[in-house]
């Protein structure tokens, strides 16, 4: 016996039912769902679909992951017009991933002078994904926010995110000098391993949406059945929530041009790029990918 989605489904080798369940969002639970051996919570897609609007609204995990086209489901099946791919685009696909947050730029004011302050607020808003932004492996998706000023010869000053002073904000801006991920030096067997670099290669002060784990040690880990720990910072972007972030530039006084772009990036990548280099990764898992981007100009006198 098999069981599908198809009411009338008929095989030469097999009898075959129809099943509610294969449709359902609740068969994407049972992988996306999971709890390590010391009952955090390590995956929960469905569960925060099903907290939030998407799940109220009835629109499926399938709708979104899965698309349509005309053919056959099988050699000798039926040609239908609505077969489906079960490809389940996600981040792992750019055009799935681009655009998938949307990102404005303001500035307090137009015209800045040279030693004085420019406010400038990043708003991001997640209207397309029906769950947290970054989900599943959430302990190792990285989701960062990048704003620069750059000059008219192409020079970038980086400009770091303000503090908002929430309990953990520590770990959602970018720290080369935080370290991280101990326990895989110990899976690892590496002597005196003292961690590795928390955010990888992001620039100091900027921001990141995360959702970080902690293994029974009380240290940022990645792995995912030594959590025992993961609800007391979260700093992702739910279905359908507005972040808004500010950024404080002092003008510098020998700025050299007339002008200044204010540049905002939003950037996604599977893994750290420190974790990547270390396991020997392709390059593709850590790649810095964009998801959305935003620019305004100043006239700086």
């Amino acid at each position: 016996m098999k069981f599908g989605s198809r009411k009338d489904s008929e095989s030469q080798f097999h009898e075959a039912e129809y099943s509610a369940f294969i449709g359902s969002p609740e068969l994407c639970a049972n992988c996306h769902d999971e709890q390590s051996p010391y009952g955090a919570w390590v995956k929960e897609t469905y569960r925060e679909w099903k907290a939030g609007p998407y799940g109220r609204q009835g629109v499926r995990c399938q709708d979104c992951h899965m698309h349509y086209t005309p053919g056959k489901s099988t050699s000798m099946g039926k040609e239908r017009d609505d077969i489906a791919h079960h490809v389940f685009h996600g981040p792992h696909f750019d055009q799935k991933l681009k655009g998938s947050v949307d990102l404005a730029l303001y500035a307090d004011n137009p015209e800045a002078k040279r030693g004085s302050k420019v406010v400038i607020r990043a708003v991001l808003h997640n209207g397309k994904v029906g769950h947290y932004i970054p989900s599943g492996s959430s302990e190792e998706r990285m989701l960062w926010l990048e704003v620069q000023a750059v000059d008219g010869k192409g020079n970038a000053i980086c400009i770091p995110v303000d503090k908002k002073g929430f309990t953990g904000e520590e770990f959602t801006i970018a720290d080369s000098q935080s370290f991280a991920y101990q326990a895989m030096g110990e899976i690892m067997e590496i002597p005196g391993f003292k961690g590795i670099s928390r955010d990888g290669n992001l620039p100091d002060g900027s921001r990141i949406f995360r959702r970080p784990f902690f293994d029974p040690k009380g240290r940022m880990t990645i792995c995912q059945w030594y959590t025992e720990k993961n609800t007391d910072i979260d700093y992702r972007i739910g279905p359908r929530e507005t972040k808004q972030e500010t950024y404080t530039w002092i003008v510098p006084d020998a700025f050299p041009s007339q002008t200044a772009n204010i540049k905002a990036t939003l950037y996604y990548s599977l893994v750290p790029s420190s974790v990547g280099e270390l396991m020997k990764l392709p390059s593709y898992a850590y790649e810095s990918k964009v998801v959305n981007s935003a620019s305004l100009e100043l006239t700086v006198k």
